[in-house]
């Protein structure tokens, strides 16, 4: 049974490495080339003529003062989940200098994104960097607790007064990168043999001491 028991966990420890790693984090169209598909929100649209390069998600204008609008995507994540954004954003010259551009994740304890149980940090890019695109991070976080589905939120935000437009491109959310384990060739499939040979010579001998 103990021989038995080694043999299957050494087996099982070589197969792992032929299987690649979850791919958490993934949103779909960051790029938005040709519409904003996958995402939605109030007051946005899709812009093809402003993008870098050319197409872009935009809200606005915003007439009110003092509120966030923008686009929001759920995606699956599990608590225990590490996950960093990024984007680009714009906003056109003779806006209002008052607002900012934010993005971040809010989790949910559900798979569709509909209880909120907490948020990540809001990184922002201030309405006074005008006509030219800014590049916005938000280091990797952890999902909390609970976590089954979070949201990526692009926000737009007025200050004092309003009449704030603003655009987001080339949007990432990704986990830490792995190591890549490529498909199993013909040496690799070699390797994995000698790999199991070694587990099966490595059980014997200890079971003979």
């Amino acid at each position: 049974m103990h021989l038995a028991r080694r043999y299957l966990l050494c087996v099982g420890a070589c197969l792992a490495l032929t299987v690649p790693a979850h791919a958490a984090c993934q949103l779909t169209n960051g790029t938005f080339d040709t519409n904003i598909t996958g995402w939605s929100g109030g007051a946005s649209a899709f812009n093809g003529a402003v993008g870098n390069p050319a197409g872009s998600a935009e809200v606005g204008p915003l007439v009110s003062a003092n509120i966030c609008q923008g686009f929001v995507q759920c995606i699956p994540m599990a608590a225990g989940d590490v996950c960093s954004l990024s984007a680009e954003v714009f906003i056109p010259v003779g806006q209002p200098s008052n607002g900012n551009e934010t993005i971040q994740y809010t989790y949910f304890s559900d798979p569709l994104c509909a209880t909120a149980i907490g948020f990540s940090p809001i990184p922002s890019v201030p309405g006074s960097i005008q006509g030219t695109w800014q590049g916005i991070n938000l280091p990797a976080t952890v999902a909390p607790p609970g976590t089954q589905s979070a949201q990526i939120v692009l926000n737009l935000c007025t200050g004092a007064t309003g009449g704030l437009t603003g655009n987001w491109d080339n949007v990432v959310s990704r986990a830490p990168a792995v190591v890549s384990v490529p498909t199993l060739g013909g040496v690799g499939l070699g390797a994995l043999a000698l790999a199991l040979a070694g587990c099966a010579f490595i059980v014997t001998r200890v079971t003979r001491r």
